[in-house]
């Protein structure tokens, strides 16, 4: 059954159907499969892409300046590509850059269409693919999945290629666990999410990514604000507060019983540090970060997708810094512009008075986590990090058009 707010946001044009909600939740619900290229969800996306530009698929007028960016970052990646020394691999990288970015327009234009369906079948089919995830990442980390690239060992990645990007990929899911248990439901409904968070927390935690963990605390910190702010009366606030201390004592007792383990406490203190020697020597993370920063002095135009490693000896670990090396100044300014521009559009949902405001707080803080991740690794074809940047698009537009009918 549609609901009236439902009525006030879902746009009636004819490629919308069921079939398409179908294909969007179980694109979802594969998104965690990314041990092979292409994954499942890479195919799926594209195919979903073509059918509804097929069908009518409209890109949002209200996009139109983020699109824009988008486009100067994208023919600036083409323009660095042209100088590579290395056509072939820059060519695979360019490929994919384009693809993700047409995973943006997709999804941001599909939710802009009917948010309030299309977050819902995201949300479930992300649930989902991240509860996969954890299971297969803590079977393979104690050991019980014993195949040629899941053979257990020191950090859980699941069915990705690398801890440092499952767990990023599980940070939404937990703050949508939050959502809903904060939300009004049965005692089912909230403890079945309560469990949601705590699954996700642990898959978190035996990632061992010091990123990860950087993002998720500030990201919980961040919705939990949002929402506490939200709440109108004292009694909400104060249910929120006990209901946050119980999640953080739940998850110190998991963490306790973890480190009882040897295996798990001798890497949990080995990783519990700001950073490790391979960060500092020479060659590591931070002295490539630094003749990264002298490249992009010296090379204007870029030294073209996928050069980083040729060229520094390894990735500079760093989104802001990777975008400038290799797609050039003027690619680097119109993706920080276009990040800038997210996040200004983005303030006045703050006060939106809507159900969608929850999965904005959701949006907003998981992307604020990301981005403070970013500054020690590079995101830039990480599919969830641009299904966020979407989603927040997706709902900068919903909030535009409800302001315009409202007004």
């Amino acid at each position: 059954m549609v609901t009236g707010i439902e009525k006030t946001y879902t746009n009636t044009r004819p490629y919308w159907s069921l079939p398409v909600l179908i294909a969007v939740g179980l694109t979802m619900a594969t998104s965690s499969v990314v041990f092979i290229e292409p994954a499942p969800y890479d195919l799926l996306v594209m195919a979903l892409l073509g059918v509804l530009m097929l069908r009518g698929l409209r890109f949002p007028r209200e996009m139109h300046l983020a699109a824009i960016c988008i486009g100067t970052f994208a023919l600036a990646n083409l323009i660095a590509a042209a100088g590579s020394t290395d056509p072939t691999a820059t060519f695979r990288f360019l490929f994919v850059r384009i693809y993700l970015l047409l995973t943006w327009l997709l999804f941001a234009s599909v939710i802009a269409a009917s948010p309030v369906q299309v977050m819902r079948v995201i949300w479930f089919g992300y649930s989902i693919a991240a509860v996969l995830a954890v299971v297969w990442g803590a079977l393979e980390y104690f050991g019980f999945i014993k195949l040629a690239m899941w053979e257990g060992g020191l950090r859980a990645k699941g069915p990705f290629k690398d801890p440092n990007v499952f767990a990023p990929f599980l940070l939404p899911v937990a703050l949508y666990g939050l959502k809903e248990l904060y939300a009004s439901g049965t005692l089912m409904w909230r403890a079945a999410h309560a469990l949601l968070f705590m699954l996700i927390a642990f898959g978190t935690l035996i990632s061992f990514s010091r990123g990860a963990w950087m993002a998720f605390i500030l990201a919980f910190g961040l919705f939990s604000v949002f929402t506490l702010v939200s709440l109108g009366s004292f009694k909400g606030r104060l249910n929120l507060m006990l209901a946050n201390m119980l999640l953080v004592f739940a998850a110190v007792g998991i963490l306790s019983v973890a480190v009882v383990t040897t295996s798990v406490a001798d890497r949990f203190f080995q990783r519990a540090v700001i950073s490790q020697e391979y960060d500092l020597q020479e060659g590591g993370r931070f002295y490539t970060q630094q003749k990264a920063i002298q490249k992009i002095g010296t090379t204007p135009l870029g030294i073209g997708p996928g050069q980083s490693a040729a060229v520094l000896g390894i990735p500079p670990h760093n989104l802001y810094l990777h975008v400038f090396v290799e797609s050039g100044w003027i690619g680097g300014l119109a993706f920080f512009i276009f990040l800038f521009f997210s996040f200004y559009r983005s303030l006045a949902l703050f006060w939106w008075k809507s159900p969608l405001r929850g999965d904005f707080f959701v949006v907003f803080a998981s992307l604020s986590g990301l981005l403070l991740q970013s500054f020690f690794i590079d995101s830039t074809h990480w599919r969830h990090f641009w299904l966020l940047l979407a989603m927040n698009w997706g709902l900068i537009v919903a909030y535009e058009r409800f302001r315009t009918r409202t007004v």
